[in-house]
């Protein structure tokens, strides 16, 4: 392990981890449309939109995250992504409104990538 920081092993399991969370955090919500209709009282077509709110930013920062990761250090991109995905999660998961958890989607799709 290398002193102050994360071993290779590690920070290739967090890099797996991360590839697998892009994906599946973009589906997730399939599962859970009747509910979420219910909660936010809104029609199906707001909660597929999740889905494509999610997948833009999650798409569009493909065309960077290797710059940033060259930049910034991998280590420092990954954890930020984690970071900005799990919080966004509780973002979602705390949303009252509709608006607040489709914007929570896209800050998912930001950090599901980097």
């Amino acid at each position: 392990m290398k002193k102050g920081g994360l071993s290779k092993r590690h920070l290739l399991i967090l890099l797996y981890l991360s590839v697998f969370l892009g994906p599946f955090g973009g589906n997730t919500v399939l599962a859970l449309i009747p509910s979420l209709e219910r909660f936010f009282d809104v029609d199906i077509t707001f909660i597929a939109a999740s889905i494509t709110l999610y997948m833009i930013p999650f798409a569009f920062f493909q065309l960077f995250s290797g710059a940033l990761s060259d930049i910034y250090g991998r280590k420092r991109v990954i954890l930020f992504g984690f970071l900005t995905f799990s919080l966004a999660s509780l973002l979602c998961a705390a949303s009252t409104n509709i608006g607040l958890f489709l914007g929570a989607r896209v800050l998912q799709g930001l950090g599901a990538h980097l």
